[in-house]
């Protein structure tokens, strides 16, 4: 799995012997890859083209690109930021994105704060769920990505990861991936930023 390896970022720490790597890797491979990025629906002027053009630029051969399972999915923005630049701690917002998921519920303002304790109950720890807490998860959000269906990502586990944002864009896969116990490890040398 890579996240958002595309022109919008190039400029990235590391960025170009990251995506060397990552398509030095695709070259060689015969399984399925999924290709996160971010595109025109969240304001980055990346079009598919463009992103799969920026691969080529990079070192993946065409033939590999022809016969490979490589998926580009345009994943969208920060749907688990706002929580997470809060420092709400990661198995709370698992927690609740799994019960968002099972619940069919798309943002997390429409749970109800006695909802929301519940949740984050439980038997095994001491949970401090103060009112400042409350108070940040009720007003900022998280989402279920649209495009997410656990089982799109389970047929890539177990999945080798890279790309940016290793605290942001591709914590959030992660911590996505975690929510569904899917396996995956991340590479150093496909990391930048």
């Amino acid at each position: 799995m890579c996240v958002d390896f595309q022109p919008a970022y190039s400029a990235g720490y590391d960025y170009d012997d990251a995506l060397q790597s990552v398509a030095n890797y695709l070259n060689n491979f015969n399984g399925k890859a999924l290709i996160f990025y971010n595109g025109e629906d969240v304001g980055v002027e990346d079009t598919l083209d463009e992103v799969e053009e920026h691969y080529y630029e990079h070192g993946l051969d065409l033939e590999t690109s022809i016969s490979a399972d490589l998926k580009f999915v345009e994943k969208g923005y920060a749907f688990l930021r706002g929580w997470m630049d809060n420092n709400i701690e990661d198995w709370m917002i698992i927690k609740v994105f799994r019960y968002m998921y099972n619940n069919r519920l798309y943002d997390s303002r429409d749970i109800e704060e006695d909802q929301l304790k519940a949740i984050l109950g439980d038997g095994n720890r001491e949970v401090n769920i103060n009112d400042d807490l409350i108070y940040t998860m009720t007003t900022d959000n998280i989402y279920c990505a649209p495009w997410f269906e656990p089982n799109d990502l389970k047929r890539y586990t177990p999945a080798l990861m890279g790309g940016g944002g290793r605290d942001e864009c591709l914590r959030e896969i992660e911590l996505m991936m975690n929510a569904f116990n899917f396996k995956y490890k991340r590479v150093a040398n496909w990391l930048y930023g």
